[in-house]
């Protein structure tokens, strides 16, 4: 088990090759683990426009991560938009657990809960979600 590091680097090569094919912004979308990897991977990229953390595993980032706290400290750190995607039934991340990491991230933040919704059973209200924060972020403009 690792610290995400290797993960992060990972996510860092594939946004300079991106860029490198000529794409002029970069927005970074993370779902459980990758969240996590998303969130340390946009600190690393002056020009990364924005991150989404989908369903962060808050409650086992502790044993995912190796008690790793460079990733939650990230999104603290973090000045770009972000979406921020919790169903309100998942058994990797308390509701409390993460309402306290949304209290701890700066503005700009968009937070959306998915009522009912466990962990694996966010895609439907993902896309619309991602679509409505994009278009009122200004994130890809």
């Amino acid at each position: 088990m690792g610290r995400g590091h290797g993960s992060v680097d990972d996510a860092v090569a594939a946004a300079a090759a991106l860029r490198d094919s000529g794409a002029r912004s970069i927005l970074l979308v993370g779902y459980s683990y990758g969240s996590l990897v998303a969130i340390r991977a946009a600190a690393k990229l002056p020009d990364c426009v924005g991150w989404v953390a989908v369903n962060p595993p808050l409650s086992y980032a502790w044993f995912l991560l190796s008690f790793c706290s460079e990733h939650c400290a990230a999104a603290r750190a973090s000045g770009v938009p972000k979406l921020l995607v919790h169903a309100t039934e998942d058994v990797f991340c308390a509701n409390g657990t993460f309402d306290g990491f949304v209290e701890t991230v700066p503005e700009p933040r968009t937070v959306v809960a998915v009522e009912g919704a466990s962990h694996f059973d966010v895609r439907r209200p993902l896309a619309a979600a991602l679509a409505e924060w994009c278009a009122s972020s200004g994130v890809l403009t």
